[in-house]
């Protein structure tokens, strides 16, 4: 049986990404894991496993030399920069054939100020799904106006929680076709090439749908955040 490498696929920065988690998440944990969000300890304590003695492993052997070779198991989670970076990679590759229109595309996206960033992270669960909700929402709302666009969108959003510099960061990236169907879904209603939407009445909006679902299924927190929070973009 012929052995797979374990690098079989993955570029040589992911293998150096995992290095350093392996050389640095251990003291992490130690100094930070009693104060992380469970899921977020639950995935590193997995990656840190991840083709280590932990996990077991494997023997295989060539049928034609006889060499043995032993292999580690894989952690198999998704957040993993060694195995599943190459699931994402051909997860990807398989939707771009299967979804993408023959359109251009937007890359919108929405974030939050520092103060609901400091709440956010101690309430994830709410947090993010009222972002996603009142996010998609606004782009929804925006588009339907016949003045904007006249039209339903159809988009594509996925949650980022840290910055390039590692700080926490929650923010949604939407992929966006360049247009949308019109209300009675049988017409194309095209964007213009370089614009989809006015950014500050798409802001404003989603910062008043954002005050609005706190104050009606979360009041509590709503009145534990500065009033200033929503007088910023």
């Amino acid at each position: 049986m012929q052995p797979t490498s374990p690098e079989r696929g993955v570029c040589a920065s992911t293998i150096g990404f995992h290095e350093l988690l392996v050389r640095h998440g251990p003291a992490y944990l130690k100094r930070f894991g009693p104060s992380m969000p469970g899921r977020q300890r639950e995935v590193l304590q997995r990656l840190l496993r991840c083709r280590t003695p932990a996990l077991g492993g494997q023997l295989f052997a060539c049928q034609d030399c006889g060499a043995r070779h032993y292999r580690y198991h894989s952690c198999n989670d998704r957040h993993c920069p060694l195995c599943g970076q190459t699931d994402a990679d051909q997860w990807l590759a398989h939707q771009e054939l299967r979804l993408l229109l023959p359109t251009n595309y937007f890359l919108v996206t929405f974030t939050l100020p520092e103060p609901l960033r400091a709440w956010m992270r101690s309430h994830p669960k709410i947090g993010y799904d009222l972002l996603f909700q009142t996010s998609a929402q606004a782009l929804q709302d925006l588009a339907a106006n016949p003045k904007h666009l006249g039209a339903a969108l159809g988009m594509l959003g996925i949650l980022h929680t840290w910055s390039r510099t590692l700080l926490y960061h929650p923010h949604i990236h939407y992929l966006v076709p360049g247009g949308g169907l019109s209300p009675d879904q049988r017409q194309w209603i095209p964007a213009k090439e370089k614009f989809l939407l006015p950014v500050y009445p798409l802001s404003d909006h989603f910062r008043h749908l954002f005050y609005q679902a706190l104050q009606k299924h979360h009041s509590q927190a709503r009145r534990s955040l500065s009033r200033k929070i929503w007088q910023q973009r």
